[in-house]
């Protein structure tokens, strides 16, 4: 007897998982369907057209009569797979150039043409290049790139050194690389042509200075962990290609820099000479193309 009742609560547990429902829209029109949620006014389900199962809503003031389990077996295969509704172009690829200044404050230099030197480093140029999968309409994976570049040269600066060596002239050549995966959201715009785009990547930053007094060459360099955030606006030109406009904020420190002048090497522990790190937070400004592939 038992068996007989367990097998009978399995045979009606298992008509109501393969029951499927009855939608009847105000043109009329039978949908068999799977309700998957009621709310705010609109009934979301699933169904079957054309051996591909897809997912839409409609309003309840659309809606005649709708039934559920009215089907005992569903129309909606076991193995049948969700068909994406974003039918757009995947790949986004973009590429942007422009002005970028780095935030960190100017401190502890109190010699004024060094100092002016110093404030001229802080801005330049930058270049960025991305490339993003959208596996859905507002939702892209991809990696990012960005890059700043600045130079400044005081002819007239004179240097002493420990060894007692004198040099005149004073130059530095300054570049900062950003490059990390990315998460970007994206709204559009109504007739679709324009985006609002927003990136968060998270990744390597390296950097470098390569510094000349006199006739002296160096080359400091380090690297950390950052973040970079983009906010831009698409203006589509054809279905292929946009015009973008784009503001960046990237952002980190370093702890300590590799010094190499003659072939040695000195390493510098920020923190512990100075009691502080080397921001590297810079915003940059820039104009592209977003090509989309």
């Amino acid at each position: 007897m038992r068996k007989i009742m367990i097998s009978t609560m399995m045979i009606v547990f298992m008509q109501h998982i393969n029951a499927q429902d009855l939608i009847i829209t105000s043109q009329n029109d039978s949908i068999n369907a799977k309700i998957t949620k009621i709310k705010e006014g609109k009934v979301n389900f699933r169904y079957m057209k054309n051996g591909n199962l897809k997912k839409t809503l409609l309003p309840l003031s659309e809606i005649e009569v709708y039934e559920k389990n009215f089907y005992k077996t569903s129309g909606i295969p076991s193995k049948a797979k969700l068909e994406s509704n974003y039918k757009g172009k995947r790949l986004h690829v973009g590429t942007n150039a422009g002005f970028a200044f780095r935030t960190a404050k100017i401190s502890g230099i109190q010699d004024e043409t060094l100092k002016k030197h110093v404030k001229k480093l802080k801005s330049g140029v930058n270049f960025g290049l991305d490339a993003h999968y959208f596996l859905k309409e507002r939702l892209g994976l991809g990696l990012k790139f960005n890059s700043f570049y600045s130079t400044a040269k005081e002819n007239n600066l004179v240097a002493s050194f420990p060894n007692g060596d004198v040099g005149r002239g004073l130059e530095n050549k300054v570049s900062i690389n950003f490059i990390g995966p990315s998460l970007m959201t994206r709204l559009l715009s109504k007739n679709k042509k324009h985006t609002l785009l927003l990136s968060t990547a998270a990744g390597y930053i390296s950097y470098k200075d390569e510094q000349t007094i006199g006739n002296r060459l160096s080359k400091t360099t380090g690297d950390t962990i950052g973040v970079s955030v983009d906010l831009g606006y698409d203006i589509g030109l054809t279905d292929y290609m946009a015009l973008e406009f784009l503001t960046s904020w990237t952002t980190g420190a370093l702890d300590e820099l590799e010094v190499e002048e003659n072939g040695a090497v000195t390493t510098i522990d920020l923190v512990d000479t100075t009691g502080d790190r080397e921001g590297l937070s810079r915003i940059n400004i820039s104009a592209g193309l977003r090509f989309y592939l």
